[in-house]
C-alpha cells in the first residue's frame, strides 16, 4: 500500500482467483480502519487498473453491507500527475505533455510581441521543459514516435540540430538518458534524495553497462 497526501493505492501481483481473493480482503481491511479513524474512502471515487493481460474476471467493491459499490475498472489512471495506462506504455501521458507545452508555447509568442534568443531560452526553460520532463525517469518513452513527437515541441523553421546549436540546448533524449544514468548511479552507490529515496542496499557490488546509441543500460554482477 502506498499513501500519498489523500492518495491511497493498494496493489498485488495477481495471477488467480485466490490472489484476487486476497486483495479483496486487503481492501476490506483498509476500509475497516479507514472507518474506524473516521476517514472513510468514497468508492465511487475509487478505480481499478488491472496492469498486463490475462487478468481473473472480478468485481473488487467497497462499502458496507447495505450499501455496497463494484469499483470501476480503467484502461488509465492520473496519478500524481502521470497518467499511467494498462499496458504501461504511457502513450496517453506523453500525447497530455506534447499538448500542455505547445499550448504554454503558443501563449509565450501571443504575450511577447518581441522574444530575443535570450529571452526565448529562459522562457522556455522556466515554463515549458519542466512540463515534458517532470517525471521522466517514471514514463521516458520507449517508441519512435512518442520520442519525435516530444523532440517537435523544441522545432522551428531551422533544422532541429541547427536550433538546438543556436540556442545551446540539449536534445531531449540526451537528457532523459543523462537522468536515467543519474538515477542507475544512485541506486548502485545508495545515494539519498530524500527520506525513503535510498538506492537499494547491496547493489554496490554490482557494475554497469551503459549504451546510448541503442538506449540499454545493463547492470551485471562483478567477480570478487
Amino acid at each position: 500500500m502506498k499513501i500519498f497526501a489523500d492518495d491511497t493505492k493498494i496493489f498485488r501481483r495477481v495471477e488467480s482467483s485466490d490472489d484476487c481473493d486476497e486483495l479483496q480482503n486487503d481492501l476490506t481491511k483498509l476500509e475497516d480502519w479507514a472507518n474506524l479513524w473516521q476517514m472513510e474512502f468514497h468508492p465511487q471515487k475509487c478505480e481499478v487498473l488491472r496492469i498486463g493481460k490475462n487478468h481473473p474476471p472480478y468485481q473488487y467493491q467497497m462499502g458496507s453491507d447495505n450499501n455496497t459499490c463494484v469499483l470501476e475498472n480503467v484502461k488509465s489512471v492520473k496519478d500524481l500527475g502521470i497518467n499511467t495506462d494498462d499496458q504501461l506504455s504511457f502513450e496517453q501521458h506523453c500525447n497530455y505533455v506534447i499538448s500542455k507545452a505547445s499550448r504554454i508555447l503558443a501563449v509565450i509568442r501571443r504575450t511577447f510581441s518581441h522574444i530575443d534568443e535570450d529571452m526565448m531560452v529562459q522562457l522556455y526553460k522556466s515554463l515549458v521543459r519542466p512540463h515534458l520532463e517532470y517525471a521522466n525517469d517514471v514514463w521516458s518513452p520507449r517508441l519512435k514516435r512518442n520520442i519525435n513527437a516530444l523532440e517537435a515541441v523544441q522545432l522551428s523553421n531551422l533544422t532541429y540540430e541547427e536550433r538546438l546549436n543556436r540556442l545551446k540546448l540539449p536534445s531531449l533524449v540526451y537528457r532523459r538518458n543523462r537522468n536515467d544514468m543519474i538515477q542507475v548511479f544512485k541506486y548502485l552507490h545508495n545515494i539519498c534524495d530524500g527520506p525513503g529515496q535510498c538506492g537499494v542496499d547491496g547493489l554496490s557490488k554490482y557494475g554497469i553497462f551503459i549504451n546510448l546509441d541503442q538506449m540499454i543500460i545493463k547492470i551485471h554482477q562483478e567477480e570478487s
